[in-house]
C-alpha cells in the first residue's frame, strides 16, 4: 500500500484545490497509504526483529526492540511538521510535497526486501512446498492402520 502513496501526494499536489470533496478523498487516500502502513511496519518489523536467534528466548530485549521502533516513529511525527513547516516556508509547497513524496518512496524501498521475502513464503505456502513446515501431530500406528491399504497415505 504504501507504493501508492507517492502518486496519491502527487496527484494531491496536482489537483486537490480543484474541490473540496476532491480535496477530502485524497487526503483520506494519503492517510491510507501512508499511516496504515506505519501500523504494519511498527508491528512487522518488531516481529521480524523480536524473531532473530540472538533474541529467542530474551523478552526483554523484545520489548526494548518494539519500544525502540515506536520511540523513533514518535520521534519522526515530532519533527515531520517542524521540517515540513521549514520546507514550505524556505522553498514553497512544491518543494514540501517533493519532500513527502522522496521519503515516502525511500521507506517504500527500504521495505521492498521484506515484501519480497514475504511474498515468497506466501508462495511457497499456497504452492505445496510449506509442507515440511507444517507441525504434523504423532500419531502411533495401530493394528487397523497398519492394514489398511491407505495407510501409506497417511504419512
Amino acid at each position: 500500500m504504501m507504493y501508492f502513496a507517492v502518486p496519491t501526494l502527487f496527484v494531491y499536489r496536482s489537483v486537490g484545490h480543484e474541490s473540496y470533496a476532491l480535496t477530502v478523498c485524497l487526503v483520506m487516500l494519503c492517510g491510507l497509504f501512508i499511516n496504515g502502513p506505519y501500523a504494519v511496519i511498527t508491528t512487522a518489523v518488531s516481529n521480524d526483529l523480536g524473531t532473530h536467534k540472538s533474541l529467542k528466548d530474551d523478552t526483554k530485549a523484545k520489548a526494548t526492540v518494539g519500544a525502540i521502533i515506536d520511540g523513533i516513529g514518535s520521534l519522526g511525527a515530532a519533527c515531520g511538521p517542524l521540517i515540513t513547516g521549514w520546507v514550505s516556508d524556505e522553498f514553497g509547497w512544491d518543494q514540501a510535497f517533493f519532500v513527502l513524496m522522496t521519503s515516502c518512496f525511500l521507506a517504500s524501498l527500504s521495505l521492498t526486501r521484506l515484501l519480497i521475502k514475504e511474498v515468497r513464503y506466501l508462495y511457497n505456502r499456497v504452492s505445496g512446498r510449506w509442507r515440511k513446515y507444517r507441525y504434523v501431530p504423532y500419531r502411533p500406528p495401530s493394528l487397523c492402520h497398519s492394514l489398511s491399504p491407505l495407510s501409506r497415505y497417511y504419512y
